[in-house]
């Protein structure tokens, strides 16, 4: 932590890496991402893009949960 009275989670799924001899940059963010299937997910990392953003949900809250616990599973970040 670099900031007082901020605490990073990191997921279930979340590991480290050996990087040896690797170079590391940032993972990009879609801000305007449809959820309607987890099999998005390769695709995006496939392109750089680690962070997927809902564009909005007009079904019940009750639905995004469920879309939700779809891609807990998977390395990618999601909001």
């Amino acid at each position: 932590d670099i900031i007082d009275g901020t605490d990073l989670t990191i997921g279930p799924n979340t590991w480290p890496l050996n990087g040896y001899g690797l170079i590391a940059t940032a993972g990009a963010v879609d801000s305007h991402v449809h959820l309607i299937t987890p099999r998005l997910v390769p695709v995006a990392l496939s392109a750089g893009v680690t962070t997927l953003i809902t564009a909005g949900f007009e079904e019940p809250p009750y639905v995004m949960d469920k879309t939700l616990r779809a891609f807990e599973f998977l390395p990618v970040n999601l909001g």
